[in-house]
């Protein structure tokens, strides 16, 4: 053979990884070298088996079918191997897809990404939407095929909630929880159906109650798609026999549209427990403005203890708070007059909730029917001022 000749197959050999006791001819078939490589992935020289590996790992999915007939092989060395490539290049397959979505801004092609139909219909699809989306796939891909696919969803979506749960993350045997995790959770906790809710409805309030989850939410370079799943999350579930939880979620994380809303619907509905309307009534006066005072007033009317604790600074021990009370304290705060003026003694101020309801109390009923009128007839002499008042 000419020396050029020989020169071009040995380069030709090193290039594509077959340097082996085998001889090969030079215009071989995609086929035949795919299988020659493979047998190459159990030589006995490591520097062979390297390079059929790398030249197995460029080649990439069109070798599937030969890595998964590899996969049989009584060959360990060949199994280990061939699991390696496959695995590879189905993970480069499925990242070059997902950025080929991400880029697709405009919506060009078609993706066959479990869940986007329904999220680019409920969320939104530019480009952060896309990343985010991105995300949630190689986070939670199961939950979202079960999703679009309703085998086994409930199953698959409680035990993702209890799996991401603060209780179950312990150093050895945590699952730290990220951006993604949230997003795939709210998103598809818009689809589950009304038995799936009944059961996972506190552990999500437990996570999102979570001072991480929290802080991952606040922090996020994606919050208002987070903030807009939250939103969604709450509407949905606020008229279940669960609707407590996403009430106190629209206060932990302001969402005022979907609180005023909710508070609204809550407060006006009588056959709800004074207890639950009173959060109901924070809502209100948390996001609501002067036009919406007069909301409240039916619950000043509510003798109802919503709170009882025990405390050394009256006679007795014990102070309790009933619904009428925490009305008034909220219509102080609304009319952004002094509760002390008005008796209360031992008020705690929260952050979330204004106040802490249960410090809204009076000692004695003859301090809070004083509370009560002078209420009244400051707001008789007052109501038309702050009513017009634009501020």
């Amino acid at each position: 053979m000419p020396l050029n000749h020989i020169k071009i197959l040995i380069l030709t050999l090193c290039l594509t990884g077959l340097m082996s006791d085998s001889i090969i001819a030079f215009q071989e078939s995609e086929t035949d070298r795919i299988q020659i490589l493979i047998k190459q992935l159990g030589s006995e020289e490591f520097e062979s088996r390297e390079l059929a590996e790398s030249a197995l790992m460029k080649i990439g999915l069109q070798a599937s079918d030969a890595l998964q007939s590899a996969l049989k092989s009584p060959d360990l060395e060949i199994r280990t191997r061939a699991r390696r490539i496959l695995v590879k290049s189905l993970q480069d397959d499925f990242e070059r897809k997902l950025q080929a979505f991400v880029n697709d801004v405009e919506g060009k092609l078609e993706h066959d990404l479990p869940g986007w139909k329904r999220y680019r219909q409920v969320v939104g699809s530019d480009k952060n939407h896309r990343l985010l989306f991105a995300s949630m796939v190689r986070s939670e891909a199961s939950l979202l095929h079960a999703m679009d696919t309703k085998k086994h969803f409930n199953a698959m979506f409680e035990r993702r909630v209890k799996a991401l749960q603060p209780a179950y993350t312990g150093i050895r045997n945590s699952q730290s929880i990220e951006a993604a995790n949230i997003a795939a959770l709210l998103f598809a906790g818009l689809s589950i159906d009304a038995a799936g809710k009944n059961t996972t409805h506190h552990h999500i309030y437990n996570l999102l109650n979570y001072n991480k989850t929290m802080e991952i939410v606040r922090g996020s370079n994606r919050k208002p798609i987070l903030v807009k799943l939250l939103d969604l999350w709450v509407r949905e579930n606020s008229n279940g026999a669960n609707k407590f939880y996403p009430l106190m979620l629209t206060m932990t994380y302001d969402l005022k549209d979907a609180g005023l809303e909710i508070g609204k619907a809550t407060l006006q509905d009588t056959t709800t427990s004074s207890s639950y309307r009173q959060y109901a009534a924070v809502a209100i006066a948390k996001f609501g403005g002067t036009e919406d005072i007069e909301l409240l007033f039916p619950l000043l009317t509510e003798k109802t203890v919503v709170h009882t604790w025990s405390t050394n600074q009256v006679e007795g021990g014990i102070i309790r708070t009933q619904a009428r009370d925490v009305a008034l304290a909220l219509l102080l705060y609304m009319t952004r007059q002094s509760h002390e003026d008005y008796g209360y003694k031992y008020i705690q101020p929260n952050p979330t909730m204004i106040f802490n309801g249960y410090s809204c109390g009076f000692a004695s009923d003859e301090l809070r029917d004083q509370a009560q009128e002078k209420w009244a007839k400051w707001w008789a002499d007052n109501k038309q001022k702050v009513l017009t008042d634009e501020e």
